[in-house]
């Protein structure tokens, strides 16, 4: 299996090509390299895999020939999560920080 194998392979949902060589530029990655242990755990393997969940928090649900692929809410913030909590164990400049604000309805007299 190579790397573009790999990063491709996070999920069944279809990653675009074009995103898995920007990431592989960004990582300084070559996608066609075969996987290997120190690969999986290196920081720029590790970092591009957290550039998909990233970006896999935010794609749009598919319908097409009666097959849909719906990510839930909860979904989505546990991808960030993980993509955040490797960003922050490396310092990547990609890491966004969870809010600690609150924001709701506090009633009539706002």
């Amino acid at each position: 299996m190579t790397v573009n194998e790999s990063l491709k392979n996070i999920s069944l949902y279809p990653i675009a090509q074009s995103f898995l060589d920007r990431v592989a530029i960004l990582r300084s990655l070559d996608l066609e390299t075969n996987l290997t242990t120190e690969i999986l755990q290196s920081q720029a393997f590790l970092l591009a895999e957290a550039d998909v969940l990233m970006w896999l928090s935010v794609a749009p649900n598919l319908s097409e020939g009666g097959m849909s692929l719906n990510t839930l809410v909860t979904d989505r913030d546990t991808l960030r999560q993980r993509a955040n909590a490797t960003y922050k164990k490396f310092g990547d400049s990609a890491y966004v920080a969870e809010s600690s604000t609150v924001f709701g309805y506090k009633g009539d007299s706002l």
